[in-house]
């Protein structure tokens, strides 16, 4: 069994520059042993993240890095070696459900546009709502628009919230987002 390539990108997204972020792009072909795998991540990252940091120590802030990419390319794997290590993780799918449960506002609007099937008894009817999202591509685009900037907030809060050197947020469209 291999375990499959991962090319995950790592983005300091501190500087603001969505366009052209300081970035590294990492890839691991695939290898047939979980142990090497994650021993090939566990020495690599943090050289990447140290490559990283005089951009952020310059202006005296916490740098705020984006772990991005596919679905299944190792994004939550990563995160979890440097939650391992200490570091503050945002995980922004995570989040997303929670914030679809908590968040008064965000729930109005789901109820507004999508019915109020949408909850049942307080909660996200996930099947509801992805019976709907997933077949129309404008509904899904919908449901994004509204999630999206929530989510952004909550992180925002977050990141603000934390007083590492540095801290992680990880998630499938940063870039699409703008987050």
């Amino acid at each position: 069994m291999y375990f499959s390539a991962v090319d995950i990108s790592i983005v300091n997204y501190s500087t603001k520059r969505y366009k052209n972020p300081d970035q590294f792009r990492i890839f691991l072909p695939p290898v047939k042993s979980a142990k090497y795998f994650l021993t090939c991540l566990y020495h690599l990252l943090p050289y990447c993240l140290v490559a990283l940091l005089p951009c952020c120590l310059s202006n005296h802030t916490m740098l705020k890095i984006g772990l991005t990419g596919g679905i299944g390319s190792g994004k939550s794997t990563v995160a979890r070696i440097f939650e391992q290590l200490g570091v503050p993780v945002y995980y922004a799918d995570t989040a997303a459900k929670r914030i679809m449960n908590e968040d008064p506002i965000l729930k109005a609007e789901l109820i507004r546009n999508f019915g109020s099937d949408v909850y049942l008894e307080g909660k996200l009817n996930r099947a509801y709502l992805g019976a709907i999202v997933f077949k129309d591509k404008h509904q899904l685009e919908l449901l994004n628009a509204l999630v999206h900037p929530a989510t952004i907030r909550d992180s925002n809060r977050w990141m603000n919230e934390q007083r590492s050197p540095y801290a992680i947020k990880e998630a499938a469209l940063i870039f699409e987002s703008f987050s």
